[in-house]
């Protein structure tokens, strides 16, 4: 019965730490992705907001677009943005964010290899990057756990 028991435990001891690496990768991927679309957008040009647009993108959440035009070099590039955040219950919180937004300069971030690939925001990923190091965190928290047990309880976990 113990035996029974202690194979058990190692399965549901490998299994948990099998989980928790492929949700670590999976963060870490995420990280690293957006990551490289914040680094991508390495320049900067004052931009030119030319509209404002709201759309509604699920029924009571609306979001967000502005049609905007910057300098990209020798180079004058036309988009249109959706700000992924924030998004609104309703359509008036919208309306007077937009009004806010309206009298503020704006700036145009970049890849200077591709200027199309534009965005009116820059965000280092610190979300993403804290979920990662969690995730290693606990990795690196478990292999110890088990070296420990391991070592100190005078069982062979092979």
């Amino acid at each position: 019965m113990e035996a029974w028991c202690m194979r058990s435990q190692k399965i549901f001891f490998a299994a948990m730490m099998v989980v928790i690496s492929g949700v670590g990768a999976w963060m870490g991927g995420v990280f690293l992705l957006k990551l490289h679309e914040y680094l991508r957008l390495s320049h900067s040009s004052p931009a030119t907001i030319h509209g404002w647009k709201i759309e509604e993108v699920r029924p009571g959440k609306f979001a967000i677009h502005a049609n905007f035009e910057f300098q990209a070099g020798e180079v004058k590039v036309a988009q249109q943005f959706r700000f992924p955040k924030p998004i609104y219950q309703n359509r008036h919180l919208a309306q007077d964010l937009i009004g806010a937004w309206g009298k503020t300069p704006w700036r145009a971030w970049y890849n200077p290899r591709h200027p199309e690939k534009a965005s009116l925001q820059r965000k280092v990923p610190v979300k993403s990057g804290v979920y990662c190091a969690i995730c290693f965190i606990i990795i690196i928290y478990l292999s110890l756990l088990k070296v420990y047990v391991r070592r100190f309880s005078g069982v062979d976990s092979h």
